[in-house]
């Protein structure tokens, strides 16, 4: 027979389990999404200014964005955009175990708000 309070904590253990599972889960969607975000990025030649062109100015699809025309506002958006993309990679990196320490990795949920 067991004891009653390992009976209360089953439903919690697979609980923890369930929430443990989905954020590895969203760890690694997270991280696909930041490779693909890279990938773009240098693709618009690797500046903030060049992925605002790329996204903001051509709207016919064009691959040859004219340098410069982005606003202040739309270079903004993308500096956010590429810093929330870095503490999600950030966050992954973590997660794995490499070396970041806690702080970095309050830093990288902060980039995210």
């Amino acid at each position: 027979m067991s004891h009653t309070s390992t009976k209360r904590w089953i439903p919690a253990q697979n609980e923890i389990g369930t929430l443990a599972s989905n954020m590895v889960k969203s760890l690694n969607d997270g991280e696909e999404s930041y490779q693909r975000f890279i990938e773009v990025y240098q693709y618009a030649g690797g500046t903030d200014q060049g992925m605002a062109d790329l996204l903001f100015q051509d709207t016919n699809g064009n691959p040859d964005p004219i340098a410069g025309t982005a606003t202040a506002e739309q270079v903004a958006i993308i500096a956010d955009a590429r810093e929330t993309m870095q503490g999600i990679h950030d966050l992954y990196v973590a997660a794995n175990g490499n070396d970041i320490t806690p702080s970095n990795i309050f830093d990288a949920l902060r980039r995210m708000i």
